[in-house]
């Protein structure tokens, strides 16, 4: 009988409409062991159903943060109390590795710079076409002071594609920028995981 897995990862989509589906194909792109990952996932589709319109009006990022932060549905409390709740299933004695695409990685930054995440540490936080870079939009936006890296993450990578409107450089003390470039896809986040920058992170 194997050992049981020895990693877990949370993967964070996006504010947005997804489907269960959307972990097990980022798992897929990765290339991830199953018999040494623990794979958790944050999905609200079910949250943002009602107000999911005002994203496909205003586009993607600003989309993302209108449902984020305004909607009367108090989706930002709602969100946060899911991945609390998903957060309590972490093998803490364990590497936990969390991978935010798009607002989602703006979702992470938030819950491990709040500390609303006691007593998890994370080895590796790696953010894909992340919004990110524009600190001053989304510090003003979530009321934060500045952006630093959260006190209990070892190491937190960011890669973006240098065709991704969404994406870019993220100024932020202890960060390591990796820019990629393609032509299809640009903002999907399958395709930043089968980067050889991210799979390298995830080997072993």
């Amino acid at each position: 009988m194997p050992p049981p897995p020895n990693k877990t990862v949370l993967f964070i989509h996006g504010v947005g409409e997804h489907d269960s589906h959307f972990s097990v194909d980022w798992a897929s792109a990765l290339r991830l062991d199953p018999d040494k990952w623990n794979v958790h996932f944050l999905l609200w589709e079910d949250i943002v159903e009602s107000v999911h319109k005002s994203r496909t009006v205003v586009g993607d990022t600003l989309g993302d943060l209108v449902l984020y932060l305004l909607c009367e549905a108090n989706v930002r409390d709602k969100i946060r109390n899911r991945a609390y709740q998903v957060a309590q299933q972490f093998d803490r004695n364990r590497p936990v590795y969390i991978v935010g695409h798009s607002w989602g990685s703006v979702i992470a930054y938030e819950l491990l710079h709040s500390g609303q995440w006691p007593g998890i540490t994370v080895d590796l936080l790696l953010t894909i076409g992340s919004p990110l870079w524009m600190e001053q939009v989304v510090t003003a936006s979530m009321g934060w002071p500045t952006m630093v890296r959260p006190q209990h993450v070892h190491r937190w990578v960011n890669v973006h594609n240098l065709l991704d409107g969404v994406a870019g450089h993220v100024e932020c003390l202890g960060v390591e920028n990796f820019r990629r470039l393609w032509f299809f896809q640009r903002h999907d986040a399958a395709t930043y995981l089968r980067t050889s920058v991210a799979r390298e992170l995830f080997r072993g």
